[in-house]
């Protein structure tokens, strides 16, 4: 299968999340899924295969916690390209909401 994270924080922000995340991604690329992540964009963050980072602006009461700008024209055929089978949010904020609204006009689970 196809999976889409969406999330509000993600490496190299530390986080329960962001741990779950990993844990999810690696158990899942095991049983030999294809997993997406979609996440903000962090300074200085390196790129990784199967990451979309999303403009984002540092969260003004932690400074190492960027918070994401789900605006994006690219977006949903991005979404449309991968061939999403799921999407699964990690938060009923931002990029979640983002999520929730992709999976809604695709149809996806």
């Amino acid at each position: 299968m196809k999976i889409g994270f969406f999330t509000d924080s993600y490496r190299p922000y530390t986080s329960g999340v962001v741990r779950s995340i990993e844990t999810f991604t690696n158990e899942l690329h095991r049983l030999g899924h294809q997993v997406y992540i979609f996440a903000p964009q962090y300074k200085d963050c390196e790129k990784e295969p199967g990451v979309f980072r999303y403009a984002s602006v540092p969260s003004p009461t932690n400074q190492d916690f960027s918070l994401p700008i789900p605006i994006s024209l690219k977006a949903r055929p991005l979404v449309k390209k991968l061939g999403l089978d799921i999407i699964h949010v990690h938060s009923p904020f931002l990029m979640g909401r983002l999520g929730a609204r992709l999976a809604r006009l695709e149809r996806i689970p």
